[in-house]
């Protein structure tokens, strides 16, 4: 009985956290600031590096759909924890998703920094796209790694090429967002119905509340919702990535407060005071 009854309540709390998302979105909402000169879109070569599979829909969605648009899908290829039925699924749903949205993917080779480099300066993109700094999974910290490593080497793209912070879980404070991709009510169901006929394999991550903080965002441009994106030189990323890269306590503070949406953003916000920044 004592069993039975655990369960229940803890059956309940989950039941419930989509109300608790809603109420959080709703409060954080009210609290941003509208940003006159952000940017909307891009226009260019758009060269998006996935962490993970998944990653480049949750954040690049609205670039992935312009038909106009010229996107190079870069697969970074971490493990993820996956088991290798799992990854091998997930490699299938991204090729779905290449093929249906007529977007090019390529694998990165072995040693990941050389072959990102070498990409970059065949290729020649406008813009590298990754997950902002601010970050609490370990894996996409490592492709951050990986991209500085590359861009150390790529001297003659300094001046032309610019570094894009996309969101994935962990919300971009508002000082960074530079650039957005408004979405309407209509577009931004229509993108998570998408997310879970393109990824079957991951509908069980809490995929409700990343949508939710693209409704917070969305104020920032008085908009219904947005995917965020903060633009730097490589120089300005580089000089970025050496203070506002997480520590391992910040990490475990991320990650026990990102179950959140408010916790969450007032997290990201101590931390980025910490490191003597002004939000």
């Amino acid at each position: 009985m004592k069993k039975f009854l655990i369960n229940l309540y803890l059956w309940v709390l989950n039941k419930l956290k989509p109300l608790k998302w809603f109420i959080e979105c709703r409060k954080e909402r009210d609290k941003v600031e509208y940003k006159p000169s952000i940017e909307l879109g891009f226009k260019g070569k758009c060269l998006i590096l996935l962490p993970h599979v998944d990653d480049e829909w949750m954040g690049c969605s609205q670039l992935l759909l312009q038909k106009d648009l010229d996107v190079l899908m870069l697969d970074m290829d971490m493990p993820g924890g996956d088991s290798d039925v799992v990854h091998r699924r997930r490699k299938d749903e991204l090729k779905h998703v290449g093929k249906t949205l007529n977007k090019p993917i390529q694998k990165v080779g072995g040693n990941k920094a050389e072959s990102l480099r070498s990409i970059i300066l065949e290729w020649k993109p406008n813009y590298v796209f990754l997950p902002f700094f601010i970050d609490w999974h370990e894996e996409h910290i490592e492709v951050m790694s990986y991209l500085k490593s590359a861009l150390e080497n790529c001297f003659d793209l300094k001046h032309t090429l610019n570094i894009v912070g996309y969101q994935v879980s962990a919300p971009i404070p508002g000082k960074f967002i530079t650039h957005v991709q408004t979405m309407s009510k209509k577009t931004w169901k229509t993108k998570w119905q998408l997310f879970k006929s393109f990824y079957p394999s991951q509908v069980r991550i809490p995929y409700k509340r990343f949508a939710l903080q693209e409704r917070v965002n969305g104020a920032y441009s008085k908009s219904f919702a947005v995917e965020v994106f903060s633009v730097n030189t490589v120089t300005d990323w580089i000089e970025s990535y050496n203070r506002l890269l997480p520590n391992v306590q910040e990490i475990n503070e991320l990650k026990n407060n990102l179950s959140s949406i408010s916790q969450i953003r007032n997290t990201i916000n101590t931390i980025i005071c910490k490191k003597n920044m002004i939000i």
